[in-house]
C-alpha cells in the first residue's frame, strides 16, 4: 500500500492537469466563436448641405437645384445709369447656382466602428455670373458658403441640364450679346447680369 499510494496521488494529479487544458481551449474558442456586433449605420452632412438645406429643406440626392444669389441694391451708387437700373432690378449683381445633391456610402474598414456603414449627404455646386462692360464675359466659379455672405440667396427651380451645359450656354449668351447695356427694363436692348441670369434660368427650365 505504501508504493501504490503515491503512484494513485500521481495519477490524479495528472488527470486533473490533462483535465484542465481542454477547459481554457474550450473557453479561448468560444470567445473567438462570438459575433462583434456592427455599429448601426450613420449618416453625416457636409457644410455645403447643411447650408443649402437650411434654404430649401426637401432637398433630395441626385437632384439639381437652381438658386439665384443677390447682392443688396447700393443707393450710394455714384455711376447715375448703374444706380437707375440697379435701383430697378432691385439689385446690384446676380449668380445663378448651379447644386447637385450627393450621397456617398462607405463602410468603416479598421477599428473599433469596422463595418460601420457611414452615408454622407453633400452637394457639388457652381456659381455662374456675368462681368464687365465693353466686352462681357461669363463666369464659372465652384461655390464657397463664404461668398454668400451679406447676399440673399433663393431656391428658383429643379433642372436636368447639368453644370457643362449650363456653362456652355452661357458662353453662347455672351458672345451673342458682348457689350454691358444699362437699358431700364422693359428694353429689349438691355444686357445686364440679371439677362444673363434669366436667360441661363429659361434654358434650364
Amino acid at each position: 500500500m505504501k508504493f501504490f499510494a503515491p503512484f494513485a496521488a500521481l495519477l490524479c494529479a495528472l488527470s486533473i492537469g490533462v483535465g484542465a487544458a481542454p477547459i481554457e481551449n474550450e473557453t479561448s474558442d468560444l470567445a473567438i466563436r462570438i459575433p462583434t456586433k456592427t455599429p448601426d449605420p450613420i449618416t453625416t452632412e457636409t457644410s455645403d448641405y447643411e447650408y443649402f438645406k437650411g434654404i430649401k429643406s426637401d432637398i433630395q440626392p441626385g437632384t439639381i437645384y437652381e438658386f439665384t444669389m443677390k447682392s443688396p441694391y447700393n443707393p450710394n451708387e455714384s455711376d447715375p445709369a448703374t444706380k437707375a437700373l440697379t435701383e430697378a432690378l432691385g439689385y446690384s449683381h446676380i449668380y445663378l447656382l448651379w447644386v447637385k445633391v450627393t450621397k456617398e456610402e462607405k463602410k468603416t474598414a479598421k477599428g473599433p466602428n469596422k463595418g460601420q456603414v457611414v452615408t454622407t449627404l453633400g452637394v457639388t455646386a457652381w456659381s455662374f455670373d456675368m462681368v464687365g462692360t465693353d466686352d462681357v464675359e461669363s463666369r464659372k466659379l465652384g461655390f464657397k458658403e463664404s461668398v454668400t455672405v451679406g447676399k440673399t440667396v433663393e431656391f428658383v427651380q429643379t433642372t436636368k441640364k447639368t453644370d457643362s451645359q449650363i456653362n456652355t450656354e452661357a458662353k453662347d449668351y455672351v458672345k451673342e450679346h458682348p457689350k454691358y447695356s444699362n437699358d431700364l427694363p422693359p428694353a429689349k436692348t438691355q444686357n445686364n447680369c440679371g439677362t444673363y441670369v434669366d436667360a441661363l434660368l429659361t434654358f434650364s427650365g
